[in-house]
């Protein structure tokens, strides 16, 4: 079975209509009612891809499907199924994502753990990553191994906007596209 996520771009602004939703200490999810007129691009870095992931469309998609044969590469994931974006991000950032199946995804530090099995390098197991989990009957959002449920969307719509508020304390927008 073919899981992917696709990243859009939107841009640097964030919408300013939103309803706050406390989530955990330091993560704050927000539903907005319509897309920002522009966000940030967001390509995927191939050097940290884990083998099982294939980039493709501009390295703006992710598919996890079969072994790949990256090169050896000092940044690569090589014990959990992630992917960085290639630029760090910093300020106010947004950005979408469309999944399909079962998909995972999040921020983190550039130095998360890599090459551990250990929950260090688990995104939303540990104090430098937050991780947005989607399947097809809900959201569940976890940081430093807390997590909250977030109610899905009516529509069953299968893409999310997500934005980094860096000088906010990593605050972060959940979009739900009716």
């Amino acid at each position: 079975m073919r899981h992917t996520l696709k990243f859009h771009s939107a841009g640097k602004r964030v919408h300013s209509e939103v309803k706050n939703i406390d989530l955990l200490m330091i993560c704050k999810i927000r539903i907005v009612s319509r897309s920002p007129p522009d966000a940030c691009e967001l390509p995927l870095d191939l050097n940290t891809a884990h083998r099982l992931l294939t980039l493709s469309q501009e390295n703006r998609k992710v598919t996890w499907l079969e072994e790949q044969p990256y090169p050896d590469h000092p940044e690569r994931f090589e014990q959990r199924e992630m992917v960085l974006c290639r630029e760090a991000l910093s300020g106010r950032c947004y950005w979408e994502a469309e999944w399909s199946f079962r998909s995972y995804m999040g921020m983190t530090y550039k130095g998360i753990n890599r090459n551990k099995g250990d929950d260090d390098g688990v995104l939303g197991s540990n104090d430098m990553s937050w991780s947005l989990h989607c399947s097809g009957k809900s959201y569940s959002a976890s940081h430093n191994k807390s997590a909250t449920d977030i109610p899905f969307p009516s529509s069953g719509s299968h893409k999310v906007g997500v934005c980094l508020d860096w000088p906010g304390r990593h605050s972060v927008l959940l979009q739900c596209h009716l």
